[in-house]
């Protein structure tokens, strides 16, 4: 009996210890699947179910806002790219042309260049709008050139300095010859209206208009360069043509600011040769000299790149004035 018993007791002992290892092995898929359910229950059914409620609730209402405004001719499909562009254009240049730069001037300056002697107050004025938008609008140009009329005229200057060719250039208004003529006739007309308008500060003389142009490139004329029939035309209503003949070289191509041969050579693209050079031309071209010079250092693996030399930085300190911008912008 005694055996008996000691052998069912290890085996009862035995068979816990089966049924205590077996118990892990039966929980594990139990966990996995509640991980599953759960899974499934909050990353599929409820976005499922959430996304059939908005489709049933709401997307007909958008569908019938959508038709309503299309018919409407609200809003319009099948935009083309040019149709972007021109639109953003339309939008950056605002409501009309603003001449700005007033906040900049100096009177304590000009005073006092003008009691040292009889200097005349030429301001740069730089055409900041779009060609294309202003030239081929008669309004908007004479609205440019009565802006910087008025200006001279409440200001008290003895006229102005316009740059405008490079920027022609760069969007291509020189390369079309009726743009190119018209972007010509507008210089004439300024030049003609500050002519027609006496100077405040001296009723026998006249506005002064000077007008920048930048040198040849190359040894043939270019589309984008001024040649000498675009003075030619312009001769009689510019007092003088600001010829930018500095800045030969660059970080890409290091050397002189302004080579003797290159400054020569422009001249003669401009002028023609000195059996057939308009003398009366001649007078007007004001040479430009830089007064100024770059160190060119090539540095690791910047390349090379150029800083202007300290004394001659602070001789051309004397040439620092007023600058305005024409733009569109809002009123």
């Amino acid at each position: 009996m005694a055996r008996r018993r000691r052998s069912s007791a290890t085996e009862s002992l035995k068979r816990r210890k089966e049924g205590d290892e077996s118990l892990p092995q039966v929980e594990e898929p139990d966990s996995d699947r509640r991980l599953i359910a759960i899974f499934v229950i909050f990353f599929i059914l409820i976005p499922a179910v959430s996304i059939v409620v908005y489709k049933v609730k709401f997307d007909h209402r958008d569908l019938q806002t959508e038709t309503s405004i299309r018919h409407k001719g609200i809003v319009k499909t099948n935009i083309s790219f040019q149709e972007i562009l021109t639109v953003s254009a339309m939008v950056s240049q605002g409501s009309g042309l603003v001449l700005e730069g007033r906040h900049n001037v100096d009177k304590g300056w000009i005073q006092e260049l003008r009691s040292r002697g009889n200097a005349l107050i030429v301001p740069r004025v730089v055409l900041e709008a779009i060609p294309g938008e202003m030239l081929r609008k008669k309004k908007l140009r004479e609205k440019a050139i009565n802006l910087i009329v008025t200006e001279c005229k409440e200001m008290e200057y003895d006229g102005i300095v316009l740059e405008s060719w490079s920027r022609w250039a760069a969007y291509g208004v020189l390369h079309d010859p009726d743009m190119r003529k018209i972007a010509l006739q507008f210089v004439k007309q300024l030049g003609d209206a500050l002519h027609s308008t006496t100077s405040p500060r001296n009723n026998q003389q006249h506005m002064q208009f000077m007008y920048v142009v930048g040198p040849p490139r190359s040894e043939k004329l270019q589309m984008y360069d001024c040649g000498p029939d675009d003075l030619q035309f312009l001769k009689d209503s510019v007092d003088g043509f600001s010829l930018m003949t500095y800045d030969f070289s660059n970080p890409q191509n290091p050397g002189p600011n302004a080579p003797v041969k290159w400054i020569d050579l422009t001249l003669k693209l401009l002028l023609g040769s000195s059996n057939n050079m308009d003398s009366t031309l001649a007078r007007k071209v004001l040479l430009g000299i830089n007064f100024y010079g770059n160190d060119f250092v090539i540095s690791g693996d910047r390349g090379c790149f150029g800083k202007y030399s300290e004394d001659s930085a602070e001789a051309s300190s004397i040439f620092c004035g007023h600058t305005f911008d024409l733009h569109f912008g809002s009123k």
